[in-house]
């Protein structure tokens, strides 16, 4: 739903495991107006959940929809895609990896793109302060980094096991734009 409100065309999927979350996000894109054309990224370190992934979008009848799958550490990939180019990067990693990753993902994003980060409740565990777990201390850090960040505006999602989903704000061309000094 997010890739169809967002409009998606270009979208990342780090750690797409099996495929659900990238056919997803490939059917929200596609069934938009802007839907011609979506390519998605996805990016799975498992060579066994890659090929399943692979095997799953390819049986989608989204022919106006591309993929490609890159096996690898998301910290090894990400930082070779382009900069400001990706309408949706969405995450379902380990908290570590979100961490290491976050400052990429941000860089990634054109202004307007979506930034979405599954179980970012850490399986519920997360609303709990007395929880100490080192997945959920890492995945609050994550997300306070988020909010406080400027570049962002941040919602946290309290479905399922959560979902942070967050849009690069900035300067978006959204037309002709005033002269200086006219009202």
């Amino acid at each position: 739903m997010l890739a169809a409100a967002g409009r998606a065309k270009s979208i990342v999927d780090v750690g797409s495991g099996v495929g659900l979350a990238s056919l997803a996000l490939l059917r929200g894109a596609s069934s938009s107006d802007a839907g011609r054309g979506v390519v998605l990224t996805g990016i799975e370190a498992d060579p066994d959940c890659l090929a399943a992934s692979r095997s799953l979008c390819a049986q989608t009848n989204l022919r106006s929809a591309r993929t490609r799958f890159i096996s690898g550490r998301a910290e090894d990939v990400l930082p070779r895609l382009a900069s400001g180019s990706y309408d949706v990067v969405h995450f379902h990693t380990p908290a570590e990896t979100l961490e290491r990753c976050m400052e990429e993902a941000v860089r990634m994003l054109r202004s307007g793109g979506m930034l979405l980060i599954s179980d970012a409740l850490d399986s519920d565990r997360l609303p709990k302060p007395a929880v100490r777990a080192h997945s959920a201390q890492t995945l609050r850090t994550v997300e306070r980094r988020v909010q406080d960040d400027d570049r962002m505006l941040s919602a946290l999602l309290p479905t399922g096991t959560g979902l942070l989903a967050a849009v690069k704000v900035g300067a978006v061309a959204t037309g002709p734009q005033p002269r200086s000094g006219t009202a």
